[in-house]
């Protein structure tokens, strides 16, 4: 049984160790990157959201830093590696 809770233990600080990049991610950056994890270019995303593109790619530019990834690719491919949503931000800040 210890063991077995040890090895809980241990996968959840994986997991949250895993989405810790994530949680520096401003609400606005969150729901841009979840446009683009939803496949949505940076005009698609300025034009559901109401705001001006050079907003949207200023964010995109804030979230790459943030994640330390150089594109917007490398971004999503991490988010989906990790297992990231906006979601599962919020549950790991819980």
């Amino acid at each position: 049984r210890d063991a077995m809770i040890d090895e809980l233990r241990m996968e959840r600080a994986g997991i949250r160790r895993a989405l810790s990049p994530f949680e520096r991610l401003t609400a606005r950056e969150r729901d841009v990157l979840a446009g683009l994890v939803d496949g949505l270019s940076a005009e698609e995303i300025a034009e559901t959201r109401f705001v001006a593109l050079t907003t949207v790619r200023s964010q995109i530019r804030a979230i790459l830093q943030k994640l330390g990834v150089r594109s917007q690719l490398a971004a999503v491919a991490h988010a989906n590696r990790v297992g990231w949503s906006p979601a599962a931000t919020k549950l790991a800040v819980a």
